[in-house]
């Protein structure tokens, strides 16, 4: 599955998953200010990402939205740029699972990678 284009709401939910074992390429644009986006490749799946993300919120005393970058491996490359920050506080970024595994509703990824 390749995400090569925009697609921007207005602090909804932006949610990208596969079922099955697939890759995800994301070299597009994906915006929800002060929302929410879910890029999942599943389990076994492979998500590569070098776009943007951007959840940020600069409403007076508003707070950034969440980013989970989930699947079995996932990579961030060349110019990928991840935004989520707020007026008053930044939100959530999960690439490849949540810190140190203490989730156990997000899936951890085997394997992850950033470039730069």
């Amino acid at each position: 599955m390749r995400i090569d284009g925009s697609l921007s709401i207005s602090g909804g939910l932006i949610d990208v998953s596969a079922t099955h074992d697939a890759t995800i390429t994301d070299t597009g644009s994906l915006v929800s200010h002060g929302g929410q986006v879910h890029v999942d490749a599943s389990e076994h799946g492979t998500l590569l990402d070098s776009g943007d993300i951007d959840v940020s919120n600069s409403d007076p005393n508003g707070v950034g939205g969440t980013v989970h970058l989930l699947g079995g491996q996932v990579g961030l490359f060349g110019s990928a740029r991840i935004d989520a920050s707020g007026d008053s506080h930044g939100g959530e970024v999960l690439i490849g699972g949540d810190l140190h595994g203490d989730d156990l509703d997000i899936p951890h990824a085997r394997r992850c990678a950033a470039s730069r």
